[in-house]
């Protein structure tokens, strides 16, 4: 068995997906309760949004149960432009593995986002100067990995694959190319944890077994009560939402005001669960998103946006089921799966790179697909109006 520590609900689909694309038997849980048979073990640690110290906390207990566990190898996902607690995280599972060095390769040359010299590049863009320098949870307002990474530098050293590779230390690929990342795979030792973004571990499978042909792009199937739940902080794509309303979808804005206004009406999300129930019963399929307007002084805290999504979707299936779930955002989708008391997933189907359909434990009737907030939704989700 192969184990995966990812720190984002999303990431944890995405590497499900890949697992797939090998033949392999795929299962994903939030908490370790057992013994477990199947090929690839995903936990989601959901630590992303965590302090450190909560984050270090879980990712202690989530690794001294897989190593009981006795997996091939454990790799710890992480997000592709190093948000979230990636250094505490992994050196906290290089001590408690006993490993000497840490090896990451966060850098998907899939999507332009490559490290040179150990400065970030999106589309040829240093990481500072993209929308990732906006993010609301996460402003990356330095393009230096090792300045993203650590309050220390210092103890960070970016290297190209044919460096000297020290036998201790936290050690930052620089990757340009999927040739690049091919050649960082032959660096993995049993004396290592390493990790990285979802281009890694695909390459590290691809060392291990045979690649199968993917499905071609998502089509919307004919289910009738399909519910999409936009909550990535990520800047949505207004073309895209734009399309979606023109198909006639029933689309809903959570904006500021639906936020502020439920701390005086909390009865507004009993109300919005209703009309988007009633929908859903009439076959119309409806789009819940996050669009604000920047008039507030005081923006939304995302931790506030996602508890009350999760809440909003929870009460939806209180009053009917739901047959098709489309979630963006890791944090989102996570923050959902708790509400409705999901602990195992089971992905079934890549429908397009990084969108993952998968079958939910205690729900049989539901499809759930999940994409990463800064993943583009392929036009073919959206219903032909011709």
């Amino acid at each position: 068995m192969i184990a995966v520590i990812a720190d984002d609900f999303t990431g944890a689909a995405e590497i499900g997906g890949i697992g797939l694309q090998y033949g392999l038997n795929v299962l994903i849980v939030t908490e370790i309760t057992g013994s477990v048979n199947t090929d690839l073990l995903v936990v989601v640690a959901d630590t992303r949004s965590m302090s450190v110290e909560e984050a270090t906390k879980r990712i202690e207990r989530l690794t001294t149960s897989l190593l009981q566990l006795k997996p091939q190898f454990i790799y710890k996902k992480i997000d592709s432009v190093l948000r979230g607690n990636v250094y505490e995280e992994l050196l906290k599972q290089q001590k408690i593995a006993q490993k000497s060095r840490v090896i990451i390769v966060p850098a998907n040359p899939h999507f332009n986002r490559i490290i040179k010299n150990g400065f970030y590049y999106v589309d040829g863009v240093p990481l500072a100067e993209t929308s990732f320098a906006n993010d609301p949870e996460f402003p990356l307002t330095s393009s230096d990995v090792r300045e993203i990474i650590g309050d220390n530098p210092s103890q960070i050293k970016c290297l190209n694959y044919d460096a000297v590779i020290p036998e201790k230390g936290f050690i930052v690929a620089n990757v340009c190319s999927d040739k690049d990342i091919t050649h960082w795979v032959d660096q993995i030792d049993d004396q290592s944890v390493y990790g990285g973004g979802a281009g890694f571990f695909d390459a590290i499978l691809r060392k291990r077994f045979h690649h199968r042909a993917v499905d071609e792009d998502v089509e919307l199937s004919d289910a009738q009560k399909t519910l999409f739940v936009f909550g990535s902080t990520f800047p949505k794509t207004t073309d895209f939402m734009k399309k979606l309303q023109s198909a006639g979808m029933m689309f809903i804005n959570l904006s500021e005001e639906y936020f502020q206004d439920l701390c005086n009406e909390p009865d507004n999300v009993d109300e919005l669960a209703e009309d988007i129930a009633c929908w859903l019963k009439e076959g119309r399929k409806v789009v819940v998103t996050t669009i604000f307007t920047d008039n507030f002084a005081e923006p939304m805290h995302p931790e506030t946006v996602r508890r009350e999504i999760g809440l909003l979707v929870e009460k939806v299936f209180q009053i009917t089921p739901v047959e098709e779930l489309y979630i963006e955002g890791g944090a989102t989708a996570a923050q959902i799966i708790k509400n409705l008391k999901v602990s195992q997933l089971k992905p079934v189907r890549e429908l397009s790179y990084g969108i993952i359909q998968m079958q939910v434990e205690g729900y049989p009737n539901l499809s759930l697909i999940t994409k990463p907030g800064s993943y583009k939704w392929p036009d073919s989700i959206i219903p032909d109006t011709n």
